[in-house]
């Protein structure tokens, strides 16, 4: 399920980061708390993976991977 901004600025709220240091802990560099900015206000799409990190970070919680394993492997 795509994460909405609204709950993606929600989340990062309640972890305590700015859209600054939100950047900064996902490796993105110090100008790129403008794109988070552009992300919660529906301005451009939140990247997938940013939204699969944010839920990790939110629920504290892995996903199960066993679902994206390849079943031929043993």
């Amino acid at each position: 399920m795509e994460m909405q901004p609204s709950d993606f600025k929600k989340s990062r709220e309640s972890l305590g980061l700015t859209s600054q240091g939100l950047a900064r802990l996902f490796r993105m560099g110090k100008s790129y708390g403008q794109a988070i900015g552009k992300w919660e206000a529906g301005e451009i799409p939140i990247p997938g993976w940013a939204s699969l990190v944010m839920e990790i970070l939110i629920s504290r919680q892995i996903p199960d991977l066993n679902e994206f394993k390849d079943k031929r492997r043993k």
